[in-house]
């Protein structure tokens, strides 16, 4: 009777701090989903302190998110970081990357949200998330430096009542940067034009209230705007003295590309202008300008090639 009283005893003790943990991790994902973002990193870390090191990835990222959704994006830097460190289950990296890249781009700090973004976009080209992440970084970066959207329409990421602007492609930088309070997407479905603004609805996916995203262009004569615009931007692409992803935001603004744009990006002897050119191609294009993506022998190239149906 003693041996199994003392059985029953050590037994309470080991698996004791098995069902405590689960618990921990419960009421942090409950903190989590509630958008109680301050308790549930206080969970996470307590978890994370006694787990197996295989949950750790998945703790980390939890506790990088959750800095994330309050806007610290110093901290969730931090544990993105850790949680790739910590991390080999491909599906959590890529997300880690992802996650990383647009919390470096809402601190306006191009080159780390660049670097990181291409070099998981060469290992990963049928990553569509990711080539968008590029494109924005790029755009962002081009726009502010070239014409003069405001940075803090990207940094000070919550929805704001409008935004003046001066492109097209501000809008849709915009509308997928914003977050509510709680750090949520915006999802946009349909548009209304006002006099000279537009008008965006949609929600918050997290929210069944509808919401609005108000642009104001700045000049009145979009169409004249654009001409200015796309006159300036094969200056910027071609200039080597400005960084890649500038040049490469200038790219994505003549985008959607005509013969003499595509020619002009296939004369940049940069890899990766060869591999936004021939990811971007479309059916219209020439085939003498459809022969160069073709032709290229670069591993690289041929496998953008093989993922565009225009080839």
């Amino acid at each position: 009777m003693k041996l199994l009283t003392l059985v029953v005893f050590f037994l309470s003790i080991c698996l004791a701090p098995t069902y405590s943990q689960d618990g921990i991790w419960k009421e942090g994902i409950d903190h989590f989903k509630a958008g109680n973002y301050k308790e549930a990193i206080q969970k996470f870390k307590q978890y994370r302190r006694n787990t197996i090191p295989s949950r750790r990835p998945s703790t980390t990222f939890h506790i990088a998110n959750s800095y994330y959704h309050l806007h610290q994006l110093d901290s969730a830097i931090h544990y993105y970081k850790e949680t790739l460190l910590l991390d080999d289950i491909q599906r959590i990296s890529q997300r880690t990357i992802l996650s990383l890249s647009r919390a470096y781009l809402q601190k306006a700090d191009f080159k780390n949200a660049f670097n990181l973004t291409l070099n998981h976009l060469k290992e990963n080209l049928d990553d569509k998330a990711a080539l968008i992440e590029l494109q924005d970084i790029c755009l962002w970066a081009y726009l502010i430096k070239h014409q003069y959207l405001n940075v803090e329409y990207l940094t000070d990421y919550v929805k704001k009542p409008s935004y003046i602007i001066n492109s097209v492609a501000a809008q849709k930088l915009i509308a997928r940067n914003i977050r509510n309070e709680a750090g949520h997407k915006f999802d946009s479905d349909r548009m209304e034009q006002i006099g000279l603004a537009q008008r965006w609805h949609g929600r918050f996916y997290d929210e069944e209230e509808e919401k609005s995203i108000h642009f104001m262009f700045v000049n009145p004569d979009l169409i004249e705007s654009i001409v200015e615009q796309e006159a300036k931007a094969p200056e910027v692409m071609v200039n080597k003295e400005l960084p890649l992803y500038e040049r490469l935001g200038a790219f994505y603004f003549l985008t959607p590309l005509d013969d003499k744009k595509i020619d002009l990006a296939l004369e940049q002897e940069e890899e990766i202008f060869r591999l936004c050119t021939c990811l971007e191609t479309p059916d219209y294009i020439s085939n003498r300008y459809k022969s160069k993506c073709k032709k290229d022998k670069r591993a690289l190239i041929k496998a953008a090639v093989a993922l565009n149906n225009a080839f």
